[in-house]
Parts: structure tokens; sequence; C-alpha cells
């Protein structure tokens, strides 16, 4: 795999929008997987039912306690993502999950781009839990699921990525950091398989530092050199700090891990997509040029 340069890009102008919608019968599921078939590590539950609210246009899911990957197959043949897979982790601060523009939305495109796509609904803390560890057992588990049925799916096994908004931004990397340190004990075949992501995407990324004054990473976000080539994304005007993803890019860079970082002016959080025609509505993109650039096809 051939390392992508180092890039910093700025761009100027945009505003922020409401996503475009992405026809109903292209968000129709393909597949939907239990993650844990035998039940959550440890007997995890939630008192509460899940909860579907739709504001706006959009969905948002609640009170997760049963994870699942909804598969969705590539709509073109022999695309330019041809035999890659990306995990999409929608975000919502750990309390929901923007399930349409940061996950049905995203694997639309991906799949007109010949990917495989897999939106990862994680499960959400209840009370005093630790904000990201239920989530990130899911997204371990998650890789591991769409490696090990890769061959049956014409996915390269080779070729399995992650990507997040906001706070699934902070869960991918924290996948892409503790790949080595297991969240869960072994519960089938399954988990033989490595939970090491191939390639991560950080779209306007959230909690990669350890507070709004600090230029620290998070103690859960470690940066070493078997951390996943990545691709970062952020607005300057980001309520969330574009710090994140500038500092998680140092990181990067000090550590020889081939990354690639773009920051437009205008977003400010929240946008998907984006809007066609505006600088930040290119990001997706830019992303297929980057993971072309790193010769997975």
């Amino acid at each position: 795999m051939k390392p992508p340069p180092f890039v910093l890009l700025f761009a100027v102008s945009g505003v922020f929008w409401a996503p475009d919608p992405i026809a109903a019968e292209l968000r129709a599921p393909a597949d939907v997987l239990l993650l844990w078939p035998s039940g959550n590590p440890g007997g995890w539950a939630r008192d509460e039912p899940e909860v579907s609210e739709v504001r706006g246009g959009i969905e948002r899911i609640s009170q997760v306690s049963e994870p699942t990957l909804t598969y969705r197959p590539p709509t073109v043949v022999d695309g330019k993502l041809k035999d890659v897979a990306m995990i999409i982790c929608p975000g919502g601060g750990y309390g929901r999950l923007a399930i349409d523009h940061e996950g049905r939305d995203i694997a639309a495109f991906l799949n007109g781009q010949g990917a495989h796509a897999f939106i990862l609904k994680y499960r959400l803390p209840r009370k005093g839990d630790v904000r990201h560890a239920a989530a990130l057992q899911d997204a371990q588990r998650a890789i591991r699921v769409v490696r090990a049925s890769a061959a049956e799916r014409g996915i390269d096994p080779g070729k399995i990525g992650i990507m997040g908004f906001s706070a699934g931004g902070h869960l991918t990397a924290t996948v892409s950091s503790q790949f080595g340190a297991p969240s869960y004990e072994a519960v089938d075949a399954v988990d033989k398989e490595s939970c090491r992501p191939d390639f991560a995407a950080l779209i306007y990324p959230a909690y990669l530092l350890k507070d709004k004054e600090s230029t620290t990473l998070a103690e859960e976000v470690t940066v070493s050199a078997e951390t996943p080539p990545t691709f970062l994304m952020q607005t300057s005007d980001d309520g969330i700090m574009v710090e994140n993803a500038v500092f998680y890019y140092l990181a990067l860079k000090r550590a020889k891990v081939p990354a690639e970082l773009h920051i437009f002016d205008k977003g400010p959080h929240g946008y998907g997509l984006g809007k066609p025609g505006t600088p930040v509505g290119t990001w997706s993109l830019r992303l297929v040029e980057w993971l072309r650039g790193m010769d997975l096809d």
C-alpha cells in the first residue's frame, strides 16, 4: 500500500445547511446483522426501550442496547472503491445516533463509488458508564464481523476501514488506537479476526482532546506507528473545535502514519455530506481521492 502525501487544505466560504435528502429506495437496508447473537458482553442491557425520533426530516436513535450492522452493497460494478468496505459510525454525542445524514446518506454515497458500506448502530452509555466503553466493544466486533464475512461478500479483507462523525469520529479514533487491547472476551470464531482497521476517516471529530484548553490527546486516543492511515476533515467555525482534528493530525505526523487533513472555513458542524456546490461539500470526493491514492483498487 503506497502511503498518500500529507496534505493540509484550506477552503473559504460556505454556509450551514440541512443535507440534501437521499432517495428513500437507496436507504433501504439490504441486510441487518446482530453484532452479538448470543447477547452483549457482560449481559449489558438498558431498562428503557430504543427510541427513534424524526426531527426536521432526520431520524435520530437513542437508548440503543442491541447493536447492529446494516449492510449496504455497492450500487455500481467496478467502481472506484471496488472490494473496499467502510464501517460508518454516526455521531450524536454518545446520547443519540444521527442515523440518516451521518449513516444512510454516507452509505449511499460510498455505494455509488463501488464500496461496501456497513452502518454501525452502537450502544450508547447508561448513567455512570464510561462514555465510549460499550461502543468500543461494538466497533471492534463490527470490524471482525466484516472481516470474517469479507470473502462471501466480495470484500478484500485487507481493505476494511472505519469512519465516524463527531462522537463517531472519537469512536473511530479510539478503535484505531485500541485494536491491540481487546475490550471484551472472545465469544466465537469471529473474534479470531483482527479488529485493526486498514484505514480510518474522522469527519468533524469530537472529544479527541483532554479538554477544551488542552493540546494533548485524550487518554483513550493514543497514536503510534501502528495506527492506521487516517483522513481528517473539520471546519474552522466548528463549535466542537477544529483543534481536535489538528492535534490528532500532528500526532499522526509525528508517528509517521500516512494522513491527510482538510480544513474548510465554514460548516460549522453536523452537516453530513454537506451541500453540493460548496467547498465543504467536496470532502467526500477528497476522501475517495485519498483512498485511491493508497492504491486500494
